[in-house]
């Protein structure tokens, strides 16, 4: 079994353009500090898989950079199992990224995660 995307990426705020290979990126004034882009995915637990691989385009295209960090919060969905997603920086590429949870999502249940990438 595995862990599914129930829908794939979508970038913040609402409307904006979506994530291509060239990126998006919001830099302050001489400040790389801030997250280049945020995005949120939902995806569905089956109760058994702790690790999800999620494409930041579509598994083809890749960033221009890889990320430095990603940060995952959950935000929302109807999963219970009080586990909590995290990365590790190790797993990031230009390609893709894996959320690692805690505690396996529960069974047919979702999550709304909130992905921050920073360069």
């Amino acid at each position: 079994m595995a862990i599914t995307i129930t829908t794939p990426l979508a970038t913040l705020p609402a409307g904006a353009p979506a994530l291509g290979p060239a990126g998006q990126f919001a830099f302050g004034p001489g400040d790389v500090a801030e997250p280049a882009f945020m995005q949120t995915v939902t995806i569905t637990g089956d109760g058994a898989a702790t690790t999800i691989l999620v494409n930041w385009i579509d598994g083809v295209l890749t960033l221009p950079f890889t990320p430095t960090g990603v940060r995952v919060s959950r935000i929302g969905g109807t999963d219970t199992s009080l586990g909590l997603p995290f990365t590790k920086t190790a797993t990031n590429t230009n390609l893709s990224f894996t959320v690692n949870f805690t505690v396996a999502p529960a069974n047919t249940t979702t999550q709304l995660l909130l992905v921050e990438a920073y360069k």
